[in-house]
């Protein structure tokens, strides 16, 4: 019913936040550890969670470029 509508509804915005936040968070370290691999696999999967795929694929891209046998950035570019 109506309460059921009121639950999903306030755990999605609550999860659009929490995406939101994480890309935030995590572009910040990323710009103050600059070439931090760790950081950059976090920021990515951050875009990724908030479905901001375009912009997750040159985070991975740089990530692949700092660490080129890493198999999973190769693997998370590919999903």
């Amino acid at each position: 019913g109506l309460a059921t509508c009121l639950a999903l509804g306030a755990s999605a915005a609550e999860q659009v936040t929490h995406g939101r936040n994480a890309v935030t968070l995590h572009e910040h370290a990323v710009t103050v550890t600059r070439d931090n691999l760790r950081e950059l696999l976090r920021l990515a999967n951050a875009l990724r969670l908030a479905h901001r795929y375009e912009e997750a694929i040159p985070v991975l891209e740089r990530a692949l470029e700092l660490s080129p046998g890493n198999a999973l950035e190769q693997i998370t570019l590919g999903d």
